[in-house]
């Protein structure tokens, strides 16, 4: 199951890239959340063709971060929890409690396919062996690692982009961009919001984060839930990038906090460094190569980290591009 999440107002069609280099190549029935501003329009309807044959859609209007909370409040077991998540500050919890940013939108939306992935299973009466998470507004310059080469027995995300000690914590944080599920781990990957509403949350982690005082980012929140829930993670390298998006909901933080909205044009990447970090993957500047067909993905063993150093377990590489392989493993 590919579920592809996400409002897609980006300066680049994504879609055909996640077709073409992601759906098609794990071979993935399709479950889309697309939130909408405005109105439905002819650009976006052309837009989903993109995806290809789509599973289960559901296409809604989006809704502002007033509304947003309102929604995330009324949802809570206890409406006292509003008053024990307000303890622990940070990006994590954004928009609400009036927390610039997006970040429990894509909470949301990871909630939504679960339920999507679940009510499925059900009509068909068998479990996806997987369930991978990829956000609408992602464009893959290589194919994804082939299903095949994965270990079931981890959760596999990119490398880079972990945003570690935000404000100077003392928390490590985790790649939130992509992520592929064996099926036993989709409910702890994909229940954040889930957690958030009965309490469970608080009492795994939450609690611990308001103690601190530290400001967590969503990449902070992401590992500080896996580590509770018991995920094992892996890594691969990374060959995509969040694309630069239009001003909506989900897009303020660079739009009030820069002059982004003010200039007359715009880059192709929201983040540079994650723009840099896949081209270093598929492009070799040192010989001017570009790797593109001849270069495949190829199975570490054992897992490791790009350099052989001594690294935490969420670190270690399982697969990796490769052009070829040597005696002494693959040569990347």
């Amino acid at each position: 199951a590919v579920c592809v999440l996400g409002a897609p107002r980006s300066v680049l069609d994504t879609f055909r890239t996640i077709r073409e280099k992601v759906i098609k190549v794990v071979q993935g029935d399709v479950f889309a959340y697309i939130p909408f501003a405005g109105e439905m329009s002819t650009l976006l309807e052309r837009q989903l063709k993109n995806l290809g044959r789509i599973t289960t859609a559901i296409v809604v209007p989006d809704v502002d971060a007033e509304g947003f909370e309102q929604r995330f409040l009324s949802e809570l077991a206890d409406p006292f929890l509003a008053q024990l998540y307000e303890l622990a500050p940070g990006p994590w919890r954004a928009p609400v409690f009036g927390q610039m940013g997006s970040s429990m939108w894509g909470y949301f939306h990871q909630d939504v396919c679960n339920r999507m992935v679940l009510s499925y299973e059900q009509q068909r009466g068998k479990l996806y062996k997987w369930v991978i998470f990829a956000r609408a507004d992602i464009l893959w310059t290589f194919s994804h690692p082939p299903m095949h080469l994965l270990d079931e027995n981890f959760v596999h995300v990119p490398f880079g982009q972990d945003n570690s000690f935000y404000n100077h914590g003392p928390e490590p944080g985790l790649n939130d961009r992509h992520a592929v599920i064996p099926r036993k781990w989709a409910n702890d990957y994909l229940g954040r919001i889930a957690a958030m509403r009965d309490g469970r949350a608080f009492e795994w982690y939450i609690k611990d984060m308001a103690v601190a005082g530290d400001l967590i980012n969503t990449e902070q929140f992401l590992l500080l839930h896996l580590r509770a829930r018991g995920v094992p993670i892996r890594r691969f390298s990374p060959v995509a990038f969040i694309v630069q998006c239009t001003e909506g909901p989900q897009c303020q933080h660079l739009y009030k906090g820069t002059d982004l909205g003010k200039q007359q044009w715009t880059q192709t990447a929201k983040y540079w460094t994650e723009l840099v970090e896949a081209r270093r993957t598929v492009h070799d500047d040192r010989y001017g190569l570009t790797r593109k067909h001849e270069w495949v993905w190829t199975r570490l063993r054992p897992h490791s980290t790009i350099d052989g150093e001594e690294a935490a377990d969420w670190m270690l590489h399982s697969v990796e591009v490769a052009c070829c392989i040597t005696q002494s493993g693959p040569a990347t």
